[in-house]
């Protein structure tokens, strides 16, 4: 088992098999890392109202710190208050991460076409946020299995970079594919 584990946060109605959180967890696993839905390790994956849900919990004082972080098509606050959906999730934008909370490595990968975040999430969160946006063409959508999302490399790949260099595997896919 590899001592750096990881932490993976599904939107609403979960991550089923096929999704690419899925398939990212069991991929970690098989290659004998800790993975979590959700714990505290040292990077941490967010997808939808897992990343907002991140995002509120971060601005606390009493946030536990983690390394790294991928939000992955965080929805608009705006669009959460006004679902009957996800009534009940916290809606007002979260506050700021303190700087002695933020991950040294904080990326933002989101579509402009994201039906739960017009416009892409990247013109939602500014700069005072610290997220390295990373924003992938208009097919992706919501990067979820109904815009084609199941294995991604992407995710994968960024995981894996957390590694040491003697960690890491000798081969892996392609960082910069949309799909398999």
């Amino acid at each position: 088992m590899n001592d750096h584990g990881f932490i993976i946060l599904h939107g609403i109605g979960g991550s089923p098999p096929g999704h690419w959180q899925h398939w990212l967890a069991t991929e970690l696993k098989s290659r004998g890392h800790l993975v979590h839905f959700p714990a505290r390790r040292k990077t941490l994956i967010a997808h939808s109202l897992g990343a907002l849900l991140w995002l509120n919990y971060a601005g606390r004082a009493n946030a536990i710190p983690v390394e790294r972080v991928l939000l992955v098509a965080p929805p608009d606050v705006d669009f959460i208050r006004a679902s009957g959906r996800v009534a009940a999730f916290p809606t007002g934008k979260p506050f700021p991460i303190p700087s002695h909370l933020r991950p040294r490595e904080a990326v933002l990968a989101c579509s402009e076409s994201d039906p739960y975040c017009p416009g892409g999430a990247h013109r939602h969160w500014d700069e005072s946020w610290h997220l390295k946006p990373v924003i992938f063409p208009s097919e992706a959508g919501h990067i979820n299995l109904d815009s084609g999302f199941g294995p991604w490399p992407f995710a994968l790949d960024w995981a894996l970079a957390a590694l040491p260099p003697a960690k890491r595997p000798t081969s892996s896919v392609n960082g910069t594919s949309l799909h398999p």
